[in-house]
């Protein structure tokens, strides 16, 4: 099999690259390979040393290249990717091996099939795609056949020239001689050659044919063993669906048609379930609401996020003010918290007629204000999260009227919300969308900030909930 050439990494190296680059700068495409292979030999080196950030940024570096798009570069990323043990991006990457097969004309042979098709076997094994898993494992099955047949027409050639270069041999012992009794010994040495190839070749069968039965039965075992972890996994999500569910529904996701207000909330949890949350009551002539974010996520914050709701709607409906629901929460949730879970909270009631806004503010994100330019954080009280300490009472604050004004409540998934770079969406750019929207409706203005923020994430997993309430009162 073809494959192309080593070349020594390391600092010499690249010194070496770079100053062939101001020699020979129009040999792009020379400088940029070279390059690329010194990035991803480093970063696969980093890797199997554990040293995972360095080895990430090096790994970046690679993919900058022009390089990293063919099929040998493509090759290059999935053995990083197998020690990075990052399973689906190293299966995706050796989906394309056929391409650099076909490329150099590979043959099959035993160290071929070692050296890249057990490779793409063992990332879609890790990567759980159990039909890639198959149809790898059977590919692997046609080329030992190939590889043992090419394996045994090398040997047969080879034999056959010794018992060419023997008989020629013997011919002329046989015209210079003309005796009998080395004819006879020709004879006897034919014989033994032939024996001895025969022997060999059913001790090579018989191996050969132990290694495949020996790999038959390591995969089926794989099989086994993924087909056990999928039907595992599939009963876990499947639960985890059913507590989605389940969460999904505690939180209102109908909104009241009214002329002297307009309100809409969003809740989206990073994992199946997440410890996000956002409320709202009427009662009377005030409009009672809430934005939460509990510590952690997962299951835990799902089952706190759910006490913590049934709290404020009980509390609520006892017609307490912002600042006594906040304290009675806390008192509440810190007893018997031997895990020590949290929640931040903005809390606020609002007297529809006036505007008059009631509300405190436990350790939770500044709100936005305002109307268009004007649209601007709240400064608030330093209230602590609810939850941690017995004994403390909350302060509550007042906004004497946000009539005309969009108020925004948000939980730290939107501003911390990260790209493929780890930088984060930030306060600033939050509130240059707020001032742009602020004249929306409130289901068009968290549209629009969801738009934004997935945008800026570029294809990046989110690293926490997002929950979104805007509110408009007329």
């Amino acid at each position: 099999m073809q494959c192309y050439p080593s070349i020594p990494r390391g600092p010499r190296y690249e010194e070496l690259v770079n100053q062939y680059e101001k020699i020979y700068p129009a040999d792009e495409d020379y400088i940029d390979k070279q390059h690329a292979r010194h990035n991803i030999y480093r970063a696969t080196a980093l890797a199997s040393m554990g040293q995972t950030q360095d080895s990430y940024l090096a790994y970046l570096n690679f993919r900058n290249t022009k390089f990293s798009k063919s099929p040998e570069g493509i090759y290059d990323a999935g053995e990083y990717l197998i020690e990075a043990k990052q399973w689906n991006e190293a299966a995706n990457c050796f989906q394309r091996l056929d391409e650099l097969v076909d490329k150099y004309h590979m043959e099959f042979s035993f160290e071929n099939i070692e050296t890249y098709y057990l490779k793409k076997y063992e990332a879609n094994l890790k990567a759980g795609r159990k039909d890639s898993v198959y149809a790898i494992s059977t590919y692997i099955c046609d080329s030992l056949n190939a590889a043992i047949a090419r394996s045994r027409a090398d040997n047969a050639a080879e034999l056959a020239t010794i018992y060419e270069t023997e008989q020629k041999e013997t011919q002329i012992v046989e015209n210079e001689a003309k005796l009998l009794r080395e004819r006879q010994i020709a004879a006897i040495i034919t014989i033994i050659l032939i024996i001895g190839f025969f022997i060999v070749y059913a001790l090579y069968k018989q191996k050969a044919a132990a290694k495949l039965h020996k790999a038959h039965n390591d995969l089926k075992v794989a099989y086994d063993q993924l087909e056990e972890t999928t039907s595992a996994k599939e009963r876990i999500e499947s639960e985890l669906r059913i507590a989605r569910h389940i969460q999904e529904s505690m939180v209102p996701t109908e909104f009241p048609q009214r002329d002297d207000f307009d309100l809409y909330a969003s809740m989206m949890a990073a994992k199946e379930v997440g410890g996000d949350l956002y409320d709202y009551l009427i009662i009377g002539d005030n409009l009672c609401f809430c934005v939460g974010d509990v510590s952690g996520k997962g299951a835990p914050s799902a089952l706190f996020m759910a006490q913590v709701i049934r709290l404020f709607r009980a509390m609520v409906k006892r017609n307490y003010t912002p600042a006594k629901l906040a304290t009675e929460l806390n008192a509440e949730l810190v007893e018997n918290n031997e895990d020590g879970m949290f929640i931040t909270m903005f809390i606020g009631m609002v007297h529809l007629p006036t505007g008059k806004l009631d509300f405190c503010n436990a350790g939770h994100n500044p709100p936005v204000i305002g109307n268009g330019n004007e649209s601007r954080f709240i400064d608030m009280e330093p209230n602590a999260p609810i939850g941690l300490w017995e004994g403390l009472k909350y302060q509550g604050e007042v906004i004497d009227d946000i009539r005309g004004r969009l108020f925004f409540v948000y939980t730290d998934g939107l501003n911390e919300a990260e790209n493929p770079e780890l930088e984060q969406f930030g306060d600033e750019q939050l509130l240059t969308i707020v001032k742009r929207t602020s004249q929306m409706s409130a289901r068009e203005m968290i549209k629009t900030m969801k738009n934004e923020v997935k945008r800026h994430r570029n294809g990046a997993d989110p690293s926490d909930d997002l929950t979104m309430l805007c509110l408009h009162v007329n």
